[in-house]
């Protein structure tokens, strides 16, 4: 007979049941209602909706139901509504209607979701779901498929993947366009959005290095490359364990790429939009220097890079651990490697000769977020840009200049006038087709005839990468101009970020700004358990791994 154990796990002032069976008969799933899908930024003259989920196997009777927004604003759900069947959705479009029709229910009222919200769905018995999302909400849904959240489009919404059914998970959530938007129907699975260098792309040798922002519970990814754009002629077609392949050696040509996420039950996503990239051969044979070019612009990976602990993640050991640096290139789908944007802010810190990791500007954009140590690094946010301005003026100690017009015109003079003195540039911007925003350092240029060219070290492949300003028509999101060099003053990180003074596994700086423990004692408490293990018991599990996400 099957042993049933039931975990109470608070998480993210949500209290949730954890129903496991042990044994042959295998997992229980008790009714369950969850959110499953939001769509927060209509499109002009459309309503407004939330969709819901019951993921049990059995009928959910949904008399008490009520939905409270980020205003205490509530709405209940109509009396004499039927129950939501096992497995089945249930619409609620707030279009001021106030009828019900079939499966979905017509709110009384227009107004009910804003552009930056939370949500929580209420049951008789307490809370049953929450989710938030948009600028300045503390636990928020990734807005990007990337690593940098660009300008959404009406219609986007926000979904669970479609095996989710754990309440409160925010990670198990994606933005979705408008064209994959599916109110009333089984959410698709995520495709991968972003894709790196960018499209356009010149890459000196005979190697080409790509990555892509993971998806979800994605297990493989179908990776191929052809030299025709309607992936006729494929000269790769492979699957992928992680987010990274590196295609050698090919002829100096022009290649198109695209991924395909595949998951655990056989399903696999669309493919991704796909990129072009050109090999040019051997740089100083095959392709020239360029004219203008900041050498001491060094090139990183984004990554965790330090032994701050780092709460939501899921590994205790291995190449992700919670509490050393993640090693560089391994790119497994953790949600710590989304941080293109802090990454270049760390490239250019480093430029002028400071010695900031990423962990620690992360820590500086994140740590007022929430109150406690939870939640003070990037794990599945990705970075919006006035995030990214606070970040690179802590790093660089001076104001710069945050520009938000997608002219590429004028981006390329800027990149000139920088450049020609001394400063690289920050640039962020977004896919096309629109699926997410991605982060680079731009430290070069050249001009042949009316060719021009700008050249960007990327953190997600650590490679440079040549592109001309039209290649970004229509894409740039945001980029940042520096003050003089002579205004520039580069921060390093502090000798605690990297000293365990007193052996106990947890750095100086964790412990006097986080964790409010004694650097110079390894039991602060006096009970007779070392503090990192006080740490690690407060939010783990051997099963459900960190209960802070």
């Amino acid at each position: 007979m099957a042993v049933v154990v039931v975990l109470l796990v608070a998480l993210a002032g949500l209290v949730t049941w954890r129903l496991l069976s042990l044994g042959a008969g295998g997992p229980t799933i008790p009714p369950t209602l969850v959110l499953n899908e939001v769509l927060f930024d209509p499109a002009p003259g459309d309503p407004s909706w939330i969709e819901l989920k019951n993921g049990g196997t059995s009928a959910y009777d949904l008399r008490g139901l009520s939905l409270e927004n980020e205003t205490a604003v509530r709405y209940d759900l109509p009396s004499g509504i039927g129950p939501v069947a096992a497995n089945a959705l249930l619409l609620i479009r707030f279009d001021g209607q106030n009828r019900v029709e079939g499966s979905t229910v017509h709110a009384d009222r227009a107004a009910f979701l804003s552009s930056a919200g939370n949500l929580t769905l209420r049951g008789t018995k307490g809370d049953l779901d929450w989710i938030a999302w948009g600028e300045n909400q503390p636990d928020s849904v990734k807005l990007t498929r990337g690593g940098e959240v660009d300008p959404l489009s009406p219609g986007s919404t926000i979904g669970r993947i479609p095996q989710s059914i754990a309440p409160a998970r925010r990670l198990d959530w994606v933005l979705y366009s408008s064209g994959e938007a599916t109110p009333g129907g089984r959410n698709p699975y995520p495709a991968v959005a972003v894709l790196a260098p960018f499209d356009g792309a010149q890459l000196d040798g005979t190697n080409a290095s790509l990555a892509w922002y993971a998806v979800p519970h994605a297990v493989h990814y179908r990776v191929q490359i052809a030299t025709d754009a309607q992936f006729a002629q494929k000269m790769v077609d492979i699957n992928a364990p992680y987010s990274t392949y590196t295609a050698a050696p090919l002829s100096p040509s022009t290649y198109y790429w695209r991924v395909q996420a595949a998951f655990d039950d056989g399903s696999a996503a669309e493919f991704s939009p796909a990129n072009a990239f050109n090999l040019t051969g051997t740089r100083g044979t095959a392709n020239a220097p360029l004219a203008h070019l900041l050498t001491n612009v060094p090139l990183l990976l984004q990554r965790k890079d330090t032994s701050l602990l780092l709460l939501e993640e899921r590994d205790e050991t291995g190449d992700h651990a919670w509490d050393r640096p993640h090693r560089e290139g391994s790119y497994t789908g953790d949600p710590a490697e989304e941080d293109c944007a802090i990454a270049s802010i760390v490239i250019i810190d480093h430029a002028f000769g400071g010695a900031l990791s990423q962990d620690r500007v992360g820590y500086e954009i994140f740590k007022d977020r929430l109150p406690g140590p939870e939640r003070d690094f990037q794990y599945g946010d990705g970075t919006y840009p006035l995030e990214e301005k606070r970040g690179l003026e802590f790093a660089l100690g001076t104001t710069v200049t945050m520009v938000l017009d997608p002219d590429v015109n004028r981006f390329w003079t800027s990149v000139v006038s920088s450049i020609d003195a001394g400063l690289p540039v920050f640039l962020g911007y977004r896919q096309r087709p629109p699926g997410g925003g991605h982060a680079v350092v731009v430290m070069g240029y050249d001009v042949v005839g009316t060719q021009r060219t700008f050249y960007a070290h990327d953190p997600a492949t650590g490679n440079g990468a040549r592109g001309t300003p039209e290649s970004m028509q229509g894409r740039i999101d945001v980029y940042f101009l520096l003050p003089p060099v002579s205004q520039i003053h580069a921060r390093s990180d502090e000798a605690s970020v990297h000293t365990d003074s007193d052996g106990d596994g947890i750095m100086d700086f964790d412990e006097t700004n986080r964790f409010d423990t004694d650097p110079l004692n390894r039991d602060t408490d006096g009970d007779q358990v070392p503090d990192k293990a006080d740490v690690r018991a407060s939010i783990f599990d051997s099963r459900y791994g960190y209960s802070v996400l």
